[in-house]
């Protein structure tokens, strides 16, 4: 929901205690879906905050630059994901 993630997970990962963890859990525009699927998942979830631009954006991404021993699962069709990383 924060527009500026990728700074949030660089002071983030900064904080972090070694060998600390940051896990993220979010919404996410699956790789395969059409986009009246997409379009009409982000309408039902739209009262929870969701928009078109926040299920594009990649926060894992920027985990894999700030973080090692990453990882990254999808669920529910690749509509939602969760990506943890920890600090050396």
């Amino acid at each position: 929901m924060i527009p500026e993630y990728k700074e949030i997970i660089r002071r983030g990962s900064e904080a972090l205690a070694p060998h600390g963890r940051m896990v993220i859990a979010d919404l996410r525009k699956p790789d395969r879906w059409p986009m009246w699927i997409v379009n009409f998942m982000v309408w039902i979830t739209r009262p929870f905050g969701t928009s078109l631009d926040i299920t594009l954006r990649k926060p894992w991404e920027a985990m894999e630059t700030y973080l090692a021993k990453t990882s990254f699962s999808k669920f529910y069709g690749g509509f939602t994901y969760i990506s943890s990383g920890e600090k050396d």
